[in-house]
């Protein structure tokens, strides 16, 4: 065979290699064998087929030089991976990237760990009453940024049927009622839980394989969109899912905003709906509502000798206490890395008083500290919290604009002197605090 034959076929035999060696590294690279044994098998590979490929030349140089390139491709090609799935690796402390983002919506994730993980006084009762075979509502009551919001999305989420045990199975939505707006009407509520549910996971799945109870569902918006919907309407729609042993929770964040407006009550009916409702056999409906205020307060117009909110049981947003903190400090100080000091957890309840929002605060920018090799005394954690417009300012303005007039007067007393408080103002108080209304600062 000529000089030029020779080449040719050796340019040839380069050619199939390269299709070979392409076949291989996608094969590597699909393989789910760790990182390092990818490496390799990607270098043996590319060896041996560049060896066999330069016949002629110096097989020994061939492979050696196959198995560089092999493992140089696959390192370049193959993006670097965790040891563990991103959902099963510890969650770590906000670094300094998310600064950019506000404050509140910081803190909002990382309150939302936090019930994750320590509140089970106020997560085992909502629970504890959704596993009633009765399937009962409840109604959770606190201030601004004691975490409803954070609480109701958990609930909502897939995170919370270890909790849920035999009620996870129900269809649960999250409806944030804050769009609807002051003058909203009961039919754009229930449009609005409507396409939530059609939009939820849980519901989007059994809604795929039901046509039936897809139907219904849509003639419900359709009468909802037109004002037209009805009790029966929504009978029907509900009992379809308790047919079918899938019972709907409405997990309705800021429901007092829908109490307080005049065309939800009587005499209109919205509430005898909700009632109706929730006690029809089989259960095919629930509500876990978020309320700043209990729905006894706002609702007053509503009351009588069995008001028709009676079967929300009361669960307050409790402030934490110590073991709390202390368990949510340890679990981040242990994602970063870090040893918790065995003073901190006294010291954010002191500058905090359990108040989820500056609690969570305090704990992240401590694990940030101890991560740098720097400590927080008290006076710093102070200054933290207290700076202008920062978060102990903000909820304090926040919960002033949630008081009644005569919990105003209550406050300004004990502002002006604690010892002047009346028995009355000292019960206001006292409740306030129950449902983490009570400005930081004031100890009753």
């Amino acid at each position: 065979m000529g000089g030029s034959e020779a080449l040719w076929a050796w340019v040839a035999r380069l050619g199939a290699a390269a299709s070979v060696l392409g076949a291989i590294l996608t094969f590597v690279v699909e393989n789910p064998a760790p990182a390092w044994r990818k490496a390799l098998l990607a270098g043996v590979g590319a060896a041996t087929v560049l060896g066999l490929a330069a016949r002629g030349l110096n097989l020994v140089y061939a492979w050696f030089a196959g198995f560089i390139v092999g493992a140089w491709m696959f390192t370049a090609l193959m993006p670097s991976e965790p040891a563990d799935p991103p959902e099963l690796l510890p969650p770590k402390p906000a670094k300094a990237a998310d600064d950019g983002r506000p404050w509140v919506s910081r803190l909002a994730l990382r309150m939302a760990d936090w019930l994750q993980r320590v509140a089970r006084s106020i997560v085992d009762p909502v629970c504890a009453r959704l596993r009633q075979p009765e399937l009962l509502s409840s109604q959770v009551v606190g201030g601004p940024f004691s975490g409803k919001t954070s609480l109701l999305r958990w609930l909502a989420s897939p995170y919370a049927d270890e909790a849920l045990g035999q009620a996870a199975g129900t269809v649960r939505v999250y409806v944030d009622a804050t769009v609807l707006g002051a003058d909203a009407t009961p039919p754009q509520f229930w449009r609005l839980a409507c396409r939530e549910l059609r939009q939820s996971p849980a519901g989007a799945a059994l809604l795929d394989v039901q046509g039936e109870l897809r139907t219904t569902l849509a003639a419900a918006l359709t009468r909802a969109a037109a004002g037209q919907l009805d009790i029966f309407d929504l009978q029907d729609l509900f009992d379809g899912f308790a047919k079918l042993g899938r019972p709907v929770v409405l997990m309705v964040n800021a429901f007092d905003t829908v109490i307080a407006n005049s065309h939800f009550l009587p005499p209109a009916e919205f509430f005898n709906q909700v009632r109706n409702l929730c006690n029809r056999s089989p259960r095919g409906l629930a509500f876990v509502v978020g309320s700043g205020r209990p729905l006894s307060d706002v609702g007053a117009a509503a009351a009588g000798p069995s008001p028709p909110y009676n079967h929300f049981g009361t669960i307050p947003m409790v402030p934490l206490c110590e073991d709390d903190v202390r368990a949510q400090l340890a679990a981040w100080a242990q994602a970063a890395g870090v040893p918790p000091s065995d003073e901190s957890a006294a010291m954010v309840m002191r500058l905090s008083g359990g108040q989820p929002l500056l609690a969570s605060h305090l704990m992240h920018q401590l694990v940030q500290a101890w991560s740098t090799g720097r400590v927080l005394d008290e006076a710093a954690c102070l200054a933290l919290i207290t700076e202008p417009d920062g978060p102990a300012e903000r909820l304090n303005q926040s919960i002033l604009a949630a008081l009644a007039a005569r919990e105003l007067q209550a406050v300004q007393a004990w502002s002006s002197d604690p010892g002047s408080l009346t028995d009355g103002q000292r019960t206001q108080l006292q409740r306030l605090r129950k449902f983490a209304l009570l400005p930081p600062g004031i100890d009753v």
